[in-house]
């Protein structure tokens, strides 16, 4: 994929990342291609193959938080308004839910499902509410993790960041 050559190994020897066992790692120009990439795709956005201007993960959104409903069968989102991303037409919030669990379930580590993306927007940003179709059907009671991703235009991709779990409303 020719495209990944332009993903400057500066940018990836200037952004570290930890792996599953927290130890910290550089990835190269093609992995984060790969990685930012495929997250933009799968957010509906398109393949990006210049590398980013800028050097940096984009920071994750502490007020985002995730409710849902049985009967809707929709996740509503509430995220911060003030990240660069959110005015910024081409960048993305992606979200992805958990199988909804045992109300008794204390932790949650996937397998996670894409529920959809919420779409930037220039000058004014994405009018709320922010509802996405959940992925898997909402049932009463039931404890529900979701989690999301910032991808800004050129491609930059956060971490993960997870909202608190929910309990299903009727």
């Amino acid at each position: 994929m020719p495209g990944h050559l332009d993903w400057s190994e500066d940018y990836a020897k200037n952004v570290n990342w930890n792996n599953r066992l927290g130890e910290m790692i550089i990835l190269s120009g093609y992995n984060h291609f790969i990685r930012s990439n495929a997250a933009m795709k799968a957010a509906g956005g398109d393949l990006i193959t210049a590398g980013p201007p800028d050097i940096g993960l984009p920071p994750g959104d502490d007020l985002f938080a995730v409710t849902g409903t049985a009967t809707s069968g929709k996740l509503t989102i509430t995220c911060s308004e003030v990240l660069d991303w959110f005015k910024e037409t081409g960048a993305y919030l992606s979200v992805e839910m958990g199988r909804p669990q045992s109300p008794s379930r204390t932790s949650f580590h996937g397998p996670w499902r894409n529920a959809g993306a919420i779409a930037g927007l220039d000058d004014t940003g994405p009018t709320p509410p922010h509802e996405l179709d959940a992925p898997f059907t909402l049932i009463e009671t039931q404890q529900v993790w979701c989690r999301a991703r910032i991808i800004r235009k050129d491609a930059r991709c956060s971490t993960f960041f997870g909202a608190a779990p929910f309990a299903v409303g009727a």
